[in-house]
């Protein structure tokens, strides 16, 4: 009975606990709502999402980092389930930044339908955040240099 009791516990923490941002997939978006947009803007705007995203991404990161360390010491000593913070609007947050992820596709992938400067970048970091391998952890200067360059690019420069 203790161990039924243990099981359930543990699985209804583990159901509240926040996701790591880096396992968000990406909510796709219309990218008809970019199509007026210029080059330029579209530049800035990728600019600044990605910002934006980046500090989501602290906050839902230290989120997850919290839950783990609150799931450890449940396990460690269930009477601290008494003292969980009860925070559970992190499918909400996680929600809102698979929608920016999503954005930060869309407008990228404008940029590239529309030729903008830059296309072949942009494409190849749309396909890294579809596939979760775009890391919005690290600034930009900190990001490896092959992130910003199609793979056929990069072999090339080794030949």
């Amino acid at each position: 009975m203790k161990s039924i009791t243990s099981l359930i516990l543990f699985t209804l923490i583990l159901n509240g606990c926040a996701t790591r941002p880096a396992s968000i997939k990406a909510q796709p978006v219309d990218m008809s709502r970019f199509a007026q947009y210029s080059c330029d803007k579209l530049s800035v705007r990728i600019a600044r999402l990605d910002d934006f995203i980046a500090q989501q991404y602290q906050t839902l990161k230290k989120d997850a980092n919290l839950d783990a360390a609150q799931v450890a010491m449940a396990v460690v000593s269930p009477a601290s389930l008494l003292f969980l913070d009860g925070t559970y609007g992190h499918k909400t947050a996680e929600r809102g930044y698979a929608r920016l992820k999503g954005k930060a596709i869309g407008l990228r992938r404008t940029a590239v339908k529309k030729q903008c400067p830059g296309a072949e970048r942009y494409a190849h970091e749309a396909k890294l955040i579809e596939d979760n391998h775009y890391d919005f952890g690290l600034p930009t200067f900190n990001r490896p240099a092959n992130i910003n360059k199609p793979k056929q690019q990069e072999e090339a420069s080794h030949d």
